[in-house]
């Protein structure tokens, strides 16, 4: 079953991510996809970006320049590359904490 076949899969929308990041299209989607695998502080992100456009309805194209933008925007890091037992590798990320902190206590970003 692939990843985008499986019913209990989802990612949710919050308001700060269209009000106070500005976020919306794919750059929503994949923000909010990254921020549903980093739930925990020293969670990270590394599904590989065909997986998650396949999971999104998106390109993997779309996908890569949705990275590639919120990287550039300080939303979410680029930690490198990861190796997996498998053999294969890709790229991980996580979330920029720093900016949901200031949103969430009042402060701006940006």
């Amino acid at each position: 079953m692939a990843a985008s076949e499986r019913p209990d899969e989802y990612v949710t929308i919050y308001r700060f991510m269209t009000h106070e990041l500005g976020l919306w299209g794919v750059d929503l989607l994949v923000y909010a996809r990254v921020l549903s695998f980093c739930t925990d502080p020293d969670g990270s992100y590394y599904e590989s970006r065909g997986r998650c456009a396949d999971f999104l309805g998106i390109s993997s194209r779309q996908a890569a320049r949705s990275f590639a933008r919120l990287c550039a925007s300080g939303l979410i890091d680029d930690i490198g590359m990861r190796r997996h037992q498998t053999g294969c590798s890709t790229r991980e990320y996580r979330v920029n904490r720093e900016v949901i902190s200031a949103i969430l206590h009042g402060g701006q970003w940006g």
